[in-house]
């Protein structure tokens, strides 16, 4: 069961920052072609963007994590009652905050620590991204 769900994690991680990637790849071209006469909305739009590629990502985890306490011997989240709790502990995990108000048990922490590494990863990559087109007004 634990090398499936390392496999899992795995396969649910390269999903996200492929979906990660190609978000990105798609705004690039968008966000050239606002000039810089328009220095406020071109920022704007692009930490909207950014935020909402980020809120899905945490949607993702937070729909894994809601399933894969459905299957026996997977593990629970402590404390999560409703699929909302599953999308905060998801943002908890991604941000690396992790509260401990709801806690993972079993098989799921696996994903609970790649959630956090993914997270860190993205939540990096997308301050590189951002600042190369803030700065280069």
């Amino acid at each position: 069961m634990i090398f499936l769900a390392w496999i899992l994690a795995f396969i649910i991680s390269t999903f996200v920052i492929t979906f990660h990637v190609s978000a990105l790849n798609k705004a690039t071209p968008l966000i050239s072609q606002i000039g810089s006469q328009k220095s406020f909305y071109k920022k704007l739009l692009i930490t909207s963007y950014i935020l909402l590629i980020h809120f899905a990502e945490i949607i993702m985890f937070g729909i894994l994590f809601f399933m894969l306490v459905k299957i026996d011997g997977a593990g629970e989240v402590i404390g999560a009652e409703y699929i909302r709790d599953y999308f905060y502990f998801s943002a908890a995990n991604y941000t690396s905050l992790g509260y401990g108000d709801l806690y993972p048990q079993g098989y799921i922490r696996i994903f609970s620590g790649v959630e956090a590494l993914v997270g860190l990863i993205m939540i990096g990559w997308t301050a590189a991204f951002t600042f190369r087109y803030i700065t280069n007004d």
